[in-house]
């Protein structure tokens, strides 16, 4: 494992496998980042990946359903970004527009900041200040 706390050191989301040492129970997400666990439904502790494998490499069983809800309140990923992990790019900001299917409030505060850093003076249009 290295010096971290998963098997996975890199900046992408990956694909992850989980086991709770407490009741054994296990399950796989599409949502698993470097440090970074998910609690435990029946638990409530926090469980770290025992193996994690790239999201590009699919071997059957890793591929995520889009349509299944991720629970943000078990992701420490996403309980420490204050919104939903997957509207991170590889860089580690919030996606920009088109990135995504909705825009998060980091990103809109980005775009704003930026349009407001790009406004000359002659447009006559006011931001609110950020």
């Amino acid at each position: 494992k290295g010096e971290g706390m998963t098997p996975y050191q890199g900046k992408k989301r990956c694909f992850g496998e989980y086991k709770c040492p407490r009741c054994k129970r296990k399950w796989m997400s599409g949502n698993s980042w470097a440090n970074m666990g998910q609690e435990c439904k029946k638990c409530q502790i926090t469980v770290y990946p025992h193996k994690q494998r790239p999201l590009e490499k699919p071997d059957g069983l890793d591929v995520s359903d889009q349509s299944k809800e991720h629970p943000q309140e078990l992701c420490e990923k996403c309980r420490t970004l204050g919104f939903y992990c997957r509207r991170i790019n590889v860089s580690g900001l919030a996606a920009a527009d088109g990135e995504t299917r909705s825009e998060s409030g980091a990103s809109q505060l980005y775009n704003l900041i930026n349009l407001k850093q790009l406004q000359a003076p002659h447009h006559g249009v006011d931001l609110p200040d950020v």
